[in-house]
């Protein structure tokens, strides 16, 4: 364990992709003006960024400085919209699609997120994915955003969903 605080740390720019360095060692490019940060993201965040960011993708980074070695390490990386919204990059809105939570409304639910996703220019920006289960069946038909459970869902609620989504 390191002696040294971790400072923390918030850049704005374009995603220009994933390096090697020299040594090996993988990581972000981000352009800030005409500067570029390499940015090291662990493993898991970094795979699920691959598919969810495009080269030229404004991005808001935020993340820790570790004061001994100055290392900028990565914790969250959100995309920004045309629009300016703020939405997390690898963070998808879930929808339970097991049989009673997808007869009870979940089909359209989903279509209704589809539609919302689409008008607010976000296809594509916050992934929508299926769950086999949300484990709240008495009370679906049910969806989930980063830990925030929506119960008793109605089409309506798309947009309260959506904008949990992109709250900074």
């Amino acid at each position: 364990m390191s002696s040294h605080p971790a400072i923390p740390f918030e850049l704005r720019g374009r995603f220009c992709g994933f390096i090697r360095t020299l040594l090996g060692k993988r990581r972000m490019v981000l352009r800030v003006d005409k500067e570029e940060h390499f940015l090291k993201v662990e493993k898991e965040l970094r795979h699920r960024l691959k598919t969810a960011l495009a080269p030229g993708a404004e991005v808001l980074v935020l993340g820790h400085e570790r004061a001994g070695d100055r290392k900028r390490v990565i914790d969250e990386v959100k995309l920004v919209t045309a629009d300016g919204l703020v939405a997390c990059a690898v963070c998808p809105i879930r929808v339970c699609n097991k049989k009673n939570c997808w007869r009870n409304g979940g089909k359209e639910l989903w279509d209704a997120l589809e539609d919302t996703l689409a008008r607010q220019g976000l296809t594509g920006t916050i992934p929508l994915e299926g769950a086999h289960c949300l484990d709240h069946c008495k009370r679906g038909p049910n969806a989930e955003w980063r830990g925030h459970d929506f119960h008793h869902c109605t089409p309506r609620d798309a947009e309260r969903i959506v904008g949990k989504a992109t709250e900074s």
